[in-house]
């Protein structure tokens, strides 16, 4: 969460300046639409990053829960823990051994999908990340315009 507030207070702070740095350049005949071009390819570009995101989150999703699921039998050590695990707290919460052992899969999988979530979140977080220090490292490219004088 406290990522997520100061990247949105980074964007909220660096939207403005960057929008003001490019018009400034428009001759001032042109500024509405310059403005409304610049409003308009900030919308598309938007859109297209969240699709862009979001196929790829669906795409981690599906590559890591096909490792997981590979990985994960009752008959190596991580299933075995688990599966042991479960049917613990299954018992600790009043469940009977057979009940316990019926919805033992259902809860595996559960584990599993939300696992599966976590890891590919975090794959789309760090692509995002290294999508905006390249535009970082592009912003500090730009270079100061030259004043014409009139």
């Amino acid at each position: 969460m406290i990522i997520l507030l100061v990247r949105g207070a980074g964007l909220g702070m660096a939207m403005m300046p960057i929008q003001t740095y490019g018009l400034s350049t428009i001759p001032n005949a042109m500024i509405g639409k310059a403005s409304a071009l610049s409003n308009t390819f900030r919308q598309v570009i938007a859109a297209f990053g969240i699709a862009l995101l979001s196929s790829i989150l669906t795409h981690r999703q599906y590559f890591h829960s096909a490792r997981l699921s590979e990985s994960l039998t009752m008959n190596n050590s991580a299933g075995a823990i688990l599966s042991t695990e479960i049917l613990r707290n299954a018992l600790l919460h009043g469940l009977n051994l057979e009940s316990a052992r019926t919805v033992l899969p259902q809860w595996m999988g559960s584990m599993l999908v939300k696992q599966s979530y976590l890891m590919s979140l975090n794959d789309t977080m760090l692509i995002a990340a290294y999508i905006s220090a390249a535009g970082l490292f592009l912003g500090f490219m730009i270079s100061k315009p030259c004043k014409k004088e009139v």
